[in-house]
């Protein structure tokens, strides 16, 4: 059962050998039709240097709907992974995680579409590229997931101290009690999307000093990501209610950047010299100026990386 824990959120916990240096992820909560948009931008795309291995690698993800969640091409929804957990589940000796997880599949791939784009060279001249990924029915999918959380931490499935970001034996029982009240992990409210934890308040002072000592998670707090703590739950917090969408945007490898990519790139003919700027904002159903510039807060802008131009693209207008 624990092949099944990185499911809850959405995700694989799975290693590459193809890295990034930057994600930039773009997204708008369209509340009208319960979906959410995403434009997934990775800058600064570069391989092991193990030719063979870096294609194989590389054109699995532009021949597969596969998307990644920041940390590296560490986190990652792949589609042909989760119609094995469907197959999987439907074996399960416990009639309620069975159930419950096939339906939580079947929303997922009903559900969750991802469109490659094209690679492209961003204003730094490195290799770079972008995905479309589509959720509808966002609602019904999060429910479900925060359920299924909940149903194999009842069942024993999941371990409190394997969710517990301290180790704690205080918040390893509230957690226990939160999933009988059906706890909600994960939060989309019209845009502001939230990871919510059960966390007792005598543990709250060690988790902030260790976030602060965390360089990673500092990178994840410059680019916009909010940390709150009340009621015996600490909240992760990303975006904003404007209608325009939310922007972020983290480092996610240390490089050093190798155009090592670029001759497998070219020999596949997938560089193109622009994005397609008019199709994407097509798609997020906004007019481009929403799609390259969003507007968080007060009046913060965050750049997106089609913005961008190098020597061997032409300015966007």
């Amino acid at each position: 059962m624990s092949k099944w824990i990185g499911f809850t959120i959405i995700a694989l916990l799975l290693g590459g050998c193809v890295k990034f240096e930057r994600q930039t992820m773009v997204y708008r909560h369209d509340t009208e039709r319960d979906e959410l948009r995403m434009l997934m931008i990775y800058e600064g795309i570069y391989g092991s240097g193990r030719e063979e291995r870096d294609r194989k690698e590389l054109l699995s993800v532009l021949l597969r709907p596969r998307t990644f969640f920041f940390s590296n091409w560490l986190l990652e929804y792949d589609r042909d992974q989760w119609i094995e957990l469907a197959d999987d589940l439907a074996e399960d000796e416990n009639p309620e995680i069975s159930e419950l997880g096939q339906r939580m599949s079947r929303l997922v791939l009903d559900n969750v579409r991802v469109d490659n784009g094209t690679f492209y060279f961003n204003h730094e001249n490195k290799l770079s590229a972008y995905q479309l990924v589509t959720i509808a029915s966002v609602s019904a999918l999060i429910a479900v997931l925060n359920e299924f959380t909940n149903v194999l931490l009842i069942h024993g499935e999941v371990k409190p101290a394997e969710l517990s970001l301290v180790s704690s034996e205080f918040t390893e029982n509230m957690i226990r009690d939160a999933v009988y009240a059906g706890h909600d992990w994960l939060t989309l409210d019209q845009g502001e999307l939230r990871v919510r934890v059960p966390l007792a308040a005598v543990d709250y002072e060690e988790l902030r000093q260790d976030l602060d000592e965390d360089d990673e998670w500092l990178e994840f707090t410059r680019a916009g990501m909010r940390t709150t703590f009340g009621g015996g739950v600490v909240e992760f917090g990303v975006g904003s209610p404007l209608p325009s969408g939310s922007a972020f945007s983290v480092r996610v490898a240390e490089g050093p950047y190798e155009p090592n990519l670029v001759p497998i790139v070219e020999a596949e003919n997938l560089l193109r010299p622009d994005p397609d700027l008019e199709s994407i904002a097509a798609w997020f159903d906004r007019p481009a100026w929403a799609v390259v510039v969003v507007v968080t807060g007060l009046v913060v802008v965050a750049a997106s990386a089609l913005l961008h131009t190098t020597e061997r693209n032409q300015p966007v207008p």
